[in-house]
């Protein structure tokens, strides 16, 4: 079973919002204070395993617009198979206990008969869930939500609206089957300490609850390689319990710091391993009641000499190592018997210098393959083009005393021109200036035309955030380009921008842009350079209605070779009426060209 959709309802002020899980990171941007970390928890509640942690957290779901609305409810639509439920639901039916055997009595004497209404009833039929079993008869999607209301402080479940008390546990049951709903912070409000001290009744084994997931950190670290935290602190053997420490603390540091090395320095260009050894040092307390950290590190020079190692707590680190420490001690070790996840991601990386976000993205990447990760951000690093699809964003759209999620192709540049900045920062930052220099450049009008020629032409792109957004770009490709070209939409929108750059850079300047053309030779829109059938192809193969977003999603869909080489003749020749061009201006050859365009 797994989760398809997530609806948000009169979370603080975020009101009927949906997040569809894939298996792609979906980012949530917006300016500062406008609820991208509401989605997050909103969506951390519906697992009543985060319960505790939400506690702890002290998060309140009122909006301070509307201190009225005291109801909250997230819901979830899940996919489940007649099976797994059956499966669930068996577990919570009574069981008859077969009577037990009774030695032969003498026939009593004869009595006189009772009056029926003093007879025994009989009992109530026992609860067999069949209205449970018949809402996937026909589906094999259900939809449980889960209730909060602050007036009575109370928190309840239903499935398909049914709600009745017997229920709860076959919900709650289902519940710890799906993957964890993860929640990450930035963690400065908790960090992990230098000494993580447990309980008398923990040590001795009088209980095994963990007071917090910092306890459960570490306890994960040890049970991770199947080694007892408890025995470990109890142990009267120093020599065993130094064998153990030792397996451990190469295993944390296996897992954090080689993750630490990739983010702070990219593949190819250099290697911290060449000039410092990092290790993570646990050590048990005098008291052999707590677990200190301490992070070792060894320098060398350029020559391969080693200096002393240096020893410090984890707090004299600096807030980055910190934020990535927890970060992948939280990932690693805090629920080792979880076998799969949810990742909510609030801001990751804040701390990180800029080519470490670029690593993270990376990352986050890869974990979504195998946990969906919904993040929140206002970093450009998070949110590259090349990487992302603009489709699966999310916008903060903030209203008078209410807010909700809409996709980005529904927010307007007016209304969202704050949210948007940061997406509008992503599409520029792609221009390290050594990827530009004497290299043949092509400046877009937007993403969406990035994505329409990447797969036809070789050349560096910088991709735009709209027709009239570009100066900065351009001032890019005339410093740095050996040649240059910008293109524009045949519209109004198009012109104008034309016109405005002329004003800025000068006419002489204004040969470098270009408007597309089609096989008539006519100013046309970038969409319109495909026929009416290659529309609906576009569609089909994208499962997108808007043309724009199905370009985005043939993009990143990979599909894009079975479209090319489908084409019928009027598409061909407009494209290649607008390649013509672009190849002539930047005297681009054949080699460059792909999909059996030519110059």
């Amino acid at each position: 079973m797994k989760y398809k959709r997530f609806h948000i309802e009169k979370y603080k002020a975020l009101v009927n919002s949906d997040l569809t899980v894939i298996s792609k990171p979906v980012p949530i941007i917006g300016v500062n204070e406008s609820g991208k970390s509401s989605a997050l928890e909103a969506i951390a509640h519906f697992d009543l395993r985060n319960d505790n942690f939400i506690t702890g957290k002290g998060w309140k779901f009122l909006n301070r617009y509307k201190p009225e609305d005291n109801e909250f409810c997230v819901s979830a639509d899940i996919e489940i198979t007649q099976s797994e439920l059956e499966e669930i639901i068996n577990k919570h039916i009574p069981v008859d206990e077969p009577p037990a055997e009774q030695p032969a009595a003498e026939t009593p004497p004869e009595q006189p008969a009772e009056n029926p209404e003093t007879q025994p009833q009989p009992e109530a039929p026992k609860e067999n869930f069949d209205d449970l079993r018949s809402i996937i008869t026909s589906a094999n999607t259900i939809k449980i939500a889960r209730h909060f209301n602050s007036r009575d402080d109370t928190k309840t479940y239903s499935i398909n609206g049914i709600t009745r008390d017997e229920v709860q546990s076959v919900i709650k049951d289902i519940i710890e089957k799906l993957p964890r709903l993860y929640y990450f912070d930035n963690f400065l409000e908790n960090p992990l300490p230098d000494t993580i001290p447990f309980s008398d009744n923990y040590i001795s084994g009088q209980t095994d609850i963990l007071e917090n997931e910092q306890q459960a950190m570490i306890e994960g670290a040890f049970s991770s390689i199947e080694i007892s935290l408890r025995d470990f602190i109890n142990t009267k053997d120093e020599d065993t319990r130094a064998t153990w420490v030792d397996r451990v603390n190469d295993n944390v540091t296996k897992r954090v710091i080689a993750d630490w090395q990739k983010m702070n320095f990219q593949a190819g260009k250099l290697d911290i391993s060449n000039f410092s050894d990092i290790e993570i040092e646990f050590k048990l307390s005098e008291d052999k009641k707590a677990i200190q950290i301490k992070i070792k590190e060894q320098f060398k020079n350029k020559d391969g000499k080693t200096y002393p190692p240096i020893t410090m707590g984890l707090s004299e680190r600096s807030l980055g190592f910190r934020w990535f420490f927890n970060f992948s001690m939280r990932k690693c070790f805090a629920a080792v018997h979880e076998q799969e996840f949810i990742y909510l991601f609030d801001e990751p990386g804040s701390y990180l210098h800029n080519s470490a976000q670029t690593v993270l993205l990376d990352a986050i990447i890869n974990l979504a393959e195998q946990h969906p990760v919904i993040y929140s951000t206002h970093c450009e690093f998070l949110l590259d083009p090349d990487k992302i699809n603009i489709n699966d964003i999310r916008v903060v759209q903030k209203e008078e005393h209410s807010i909700k999620l809409i996709p980005l192709s529904n927010a307007s540049t007016k209304k969202h021109e704050g949210a948007l900045s940061t997406l509008n920062n992503a599409l520029k930052m792609r221009i390290p200036l050594e990827t530009v220099m004497n290299k043949k450049v092509i400046v877009t009008e937007g993403i969406t035309d990035f994505y329409f020629w990447k797969h036809l032409i070789d050349v560096v792109f910088l991709p735009g955030s709209g027709a009239g957004n570009n100066r900065y770009l351009i001032s890019i490709a005339i410093g740095s380009s050996k040649k240059y070209i910008a293109l524009f939409d045949g519209d109004e929108a198009g012109n104008n921008a034309i016109d405005q750059y002329k004003k800025h850079f000068g006419e002489p300047e204004s040969q470098n842009w270009k408007s597309y053309l089609n096989s008539d030779e006519k100013t046309v829109r970038l969409e319109d350079l495909l026929s009416d059938a290659d529309k609906l192809r576009l569609q089909q193969i994208s499962g997108q209605e808007d043309i724009k977003q199905a370009i985005t999603g043939l993009f990143f869909a990979k599909k894009h070779k079975e479209f090319w080489e489908g084409i019928d003749s009027a598409t061909k020749a407009n494209v290649q009426k607008s390649i013509s061009m672009i190849a002539t201006h930047l005297s681009i050859t054949n080699t460059g060209l792909r999909h059996g365009f030519t110059v």
